[in-house]
């Protein structure tokens, strides 16, 4: 799918990072995210952000065709949204609106759909009510998320703190309550904010910059900014407007201690349980919230122990998918003419309907001569049912990625993986064997080799392609029945970049095989690998336990009990 998002110009706003992100994950996926900048002077403009994607024209990006323009949020310029209107053109496909705030907002985002005049609204917060929705008239869709939970995750052990308590924040949001708060904790603790500061605001007090007691970071990104949340004793968003709160999600992500307004945090902050959540986000409310986290350790860790589990399932790989499934839905209401809907309906009861997956727009592009003739879904289903399906002709499938993989799991008794010389595989065929369950190595032969050599070519998502193929045909070529995986998602996780973990999720039930050096060692010799003293150094060994523990697999230990044993202890727990 190939989609267009329309700004002003690249500004440094959650609005469109996000964007930024979906558009990374779009690209894995075979499609495409572009920005359309519609604003002029761009030299005149605030700093924005080095974007990946391409920044396209209006004229630029008519010479293309496309599945969907997006128009993200309301704070736009008069000038901008009146260029709204010059979006509904054939070639800009599906028009679609997205509300990033809550109904605070609502007299900005009437303003753009009156000029856009949107084909599908889509709300990325829990702050609106039905009622609100239905009142702009138009279709609307509820997409909520995202985060980079691989990113942002927890420290698998926080050092202790040395000096002052640290309270992380947004240079940008309510800064006069944060100031406040500081004040109220005392001197053991210091305010960390990042991001650009609000130049309507007033700056931070001199004695408190002198002192440092409030430490200024700037803008952050990637790996900087997990560093940030991980250096945090206490993160505070101190929102006043209802959306989603990007920063808020990533901390929790990260599992640092939240406290937070329930703006933009609906989804996933919930009070006592995965957050402190104070209602108005005063000086003395933020502190006594953090003072409170400070004298119950053990109640903070729990909270965000919980925040991390519930936001896992935000990830912004869920929130691309649900978002391409929407604009699916948007594009298959646009329907024909009657004498076209009369044949499509002729053609389903003679010869079946299309595929459940057919994905109308991507056959048409997928085909030339089709390209050349034809813009339309409709056009592409008709064409199909009437001559592509006896033609042969491919066509792209509309299944996700996160969708393949929930299919996958519902078939997958269990996945057992490890270093060589762990006894994995003979305790999956063991297990195999008790269940009445299949034995599928996806990476057997060469396909593993191949893995292997793109890994280390630095072609890791050619890579990735592979193994996530490799998983596809073996399951595909499995007879009925439950299967027991010989390997899986954990091997390509150790052999990639961490970035492409999140497109394993879900993960099917795994147990990590291993064993200690000696007895692995003693088995690779057995099986006539001279250099196994060699290869199988303690670090390579260690490296299979630590990551096991940061990705929370349970690990059995095997260095000193049979296939049969090892059998019967998981036989037990399933």
């Amino acid at each position: 799918m190939r989609l267009l998002v329309a700004c002003d110009h690249l500004a440094l706003t959650g609005g469109l990072m996000r964007f930024e992100r979906v558009g990374q994950i779009l690209a894995r996926w075979g499609g495409e995210l572009a920005f359309l900048v519609l604003g002029e002077g761009g030299e005149h403009q605030p700093a924005g952000f080095a974007s990946a994607l391409r920044q396209l024209s209006r004229e630029a990006a008519l010479d293309e065709t496309w599945d969907a323009v997006m128009v993200p949020g309301g704070g736009f310029p008069d000038a901008i949204v009146a260029r709204f209107a010059t979006l509904r053109h054939p070639r800009l496909g599906l028009r679609v609106q997205h509300f990033l705030n809550g109904p605070g907002r609502r007299d900005a985002y009437q303003r753009v759909t009156q000029a856009l005049e949107p084909d599908l609204i889509l709300v990325n917060n829990a702050h609106w009510s039905e009622a609100d929705l239905a009142a702009f008239g138009r279709p609307f869709h509820q997409v909520v998320g995202g985060v980079d939970t691989t990113l942002f995750a927890p420290s698998i052990v926080r050092p202790p703190r040395i000096g002052r308590y640290r309270l992380g924040a947004i240079a940008n949001k309510n800064p006069g309550a944060l100031v406040g708060a500081l004040r109220e904790l005392g001197a053991d603790w210091e305010l960390h904010w990042f991001g650009h500061p609000d130049p309507r605001e007033a700056p931070p007090p001199d004695d408190l910059l002198v002192s440092g007691r409030i430490v200024r970071h700037g803008p952050l990104f990637g790996e900087a900014l997990a560093d940030f949340y991980a250096g945090l004793d206490v993160f505070c968003s101190a929102e006043l407007q209802a959306g989603w709160c990007n920063p808020a999600a990533e901390a929790m992500a990260s599992g640092t201690p939240l406290v937070t307004t329930p703006h933009g945090t609906l989804a996933f902050a919930e009070h006592d349980v995965t957050a402190q959540v104070i209602d108005i986000a005063t000086g003395p409310a933020i502190a006594a919230a953090v003072t409170a986290m400070r004298a119950a350790p053990d109640r903070a860790a729990r909270c965000a122990r919980a925040g991390r589990t519930r936001i896992r399932g935000l990830t912004w790989e869920a929130y691309t998918a649900d978002l391409l499934a929407a604009i699916r839905g948007g594009i298959a209401d646009e329907t024909g003419p009657a004498w076209a809907t009369t044949r499509i309906e002729e053609l389903v009861v003679e010869h079946g309907p299309v595929p459940g997956d057919f994905d109308p727009p991507g056959y048409i592009r997928l085909h030339a001569d089709l390209a050349a003739l034809f813009g339309r879904p409709w056009q592409g289903v008709l064409h199909y049912l009437e001559h592509g399906r006896r033609e042969g002709r491919l066509y792209p499938s509309t299944r996700s990625r996160a969708q393949e993989k929930t299919e996958q799991t519902s078939r997958i008794a269990l996945v057992l993986d490890g270093l060589d010389g762990s006894g994995k595989s003979s305790i999956a065929r063991e297990v195999a064997r008790r269940i009445g369950a299949t034995v599928l190595n996806p990476f057997g032969g060469q396909i593993g080799g191949l893995m292997v050599l793109l890994a280390g070519r630095g072609e890791h998502a050619l890579a990735d392609a592979v193994a996530h193929a490799a998983v596809a045909l073996a399951l595909r070529h499995a007879p009925d029945g439950p299967v027991v995986f010989d390997r899986h998602w954990f091997t390509a996780s150790q052999l990639l970049s961490p970035t492409y973990r999140a497109g394993w999720a879900p993960y099917p039930r795994t147990i990590m095989c291993w064993a200690d050096r000696p007895t692995t060692v003693a088995r690779m010799i057995a099986r006539g690998d001279v250099h196994a003293r060699e290869h199988m150094s303690v670090e390579r060994v260690e490296t299979y336990r630590r990551l096991a523990e940061e990705l929370s697999l349970p690990l059995l230990d095997t260095s000193h009990i049979s296939a049969a044993a090892a059998a019967d202890l998981i036989i037990e727990k399933m």
